[in-house]
């Protein structure tokens, strides 16, 4: 994902990572990687396994609190947190997921 991040040129992103060890160690190797290469943390959040509506919109706000922000990067559980994010109008930022991929070459 840095990779992605740096090809597109962005120097500013923000992060969300699903509680639990999935989510929260692809973050922390996801800034650690991006801090060697250039790329700032706007904001950093943190989604509980049994968020509620209210919680994901916090969380919503404060994405929309950086608007420099170029992107989000998700690690995050695909069923419940991605879908409710997308549900929350204020979000209009580019998403890069987490979600497994197939190699292009």
């Amino acid at each position: 994902m840095v990779e992605i991040a740096k090809a597109m040129g962005w120097k500013y992103v923000s992060t969300v990572a699903a509680e639990g060890e999935y989510g929260e160690k692809g973050i922390a190797s996801f800034v650690a990687l991006a801090k060697r290469e250039g790329i700032c943390i706007a904001v950093s959040t943190k989604i509980k396994r049994a968020a509620t509506k209210h919680q994901f919109d916090a969380i919503v706000d404060a994405l929309a609190s950086k608007p420099k922000a170029r992107a989000v990067v998700l690690f995050v559980d695909e069923d419940r947190t991605r879908y409710r994010i997308r549900l929350n109008p204020l979000l209009t930022k580019l998403y890069i997921n987490s979600l497994p991929t197939v190699p292009l070459s």
